[in-house]
């Protein structure tokens, strides 16, 4: 048994930062390497090992809290121009940490514009085993569009296999505000539109994709 409290005689539980510095916590991390054949005392393993995963944490969490985001426009130093679009400014503000910041309201604005702004050109996009199609909008940037096959009640039949089974159309969006909402910022925007396909596809689609429309002899 120890002959003093190593805490001292305060009752209140010492801070971390303060108790992985002591010497009696740095004893019990200190691996021996020569055990006493005669010591019976129990090492107390378990223990152990909560005491190190706290102190790890303790660490971690030190370091994060005084680091700060790293964007591509830092690393770059690249002067913010006045006639950027939003999806180059969301470029330029990706870190190594995520893709935005929590309190970035560029993104609203992009989801904003994603939805609203003109299209001006419209490609089918190689690879991949789903009907992807490029869209470009008037400010030049694009995104990859991805058509509604299912409504969304629709479920799968439990005998479908699921190499050939459709994307749903509200995945993605699902995803970036699950990613968004936990904090972790690593999917891309992701917004909703419905298009015409007359006036905002077949109208502006280049010659290959549309190759791959029917028009029906009768314009029905």
């Amino acid at each position: 048994t120890l002959s003093e409290n190593p805490f001292g005689n305060t009752t209140q539980r010492p801070r971390l930062e303060t108790l992985s510095k002591t010497r009696y916590v740095q004893e019990c991390l200190t691996k021996k390497e020569i055990r006493d054949p005669d010591d019976k005392r129990e090492e107390f393993r378990d223990l152990l090992q909560l005491l190190k995963d706290e102190v790890i944490a303790y660490k971690l969490q030190a370091t994060l809290a005084v680091r700060t985001r790293i964007t591509i426009q830092e690393i770059h130093n690249i002067e913010l121009e006045k006639n950027l679009t939003r999806m180059e400014l969301l470029h330029l503000r990706i870190s190594d940490l995520d893709l935005y910041a929590e309190d970035d309201t560029n993104v609203d604005e992009l989801l904003n514009e994603m939805e609203k702004m003109p299209i001006v050109h419209v490609e089918e996009k190689t690879g991949g085993t789903q009907l992807k199609l490029l869209i470009t909008f008037q400010d030049g940037n694009q995104a990859m569009f991805k058509p509604m096959r299912f409504d969304r009640q629709k479920e799968t039949e439990p005998n479908h296999f699921y190499f050939v089974d459709y994307e749903r159309h509200v995945s993605e969006i699902a995803a970036f505000h699950l990613d968004r909402i936990l904090g972790f910022r690593r999917c891309p925007p992701v917004v909703g539109r419905k298009l015409n396909i007359t006036t905002e596809i077949y109208a502006l689609a280049d010659d290959e994709l549309l190759k791959t429309f029917f028009i029906s002899p009768g314009k029905l």
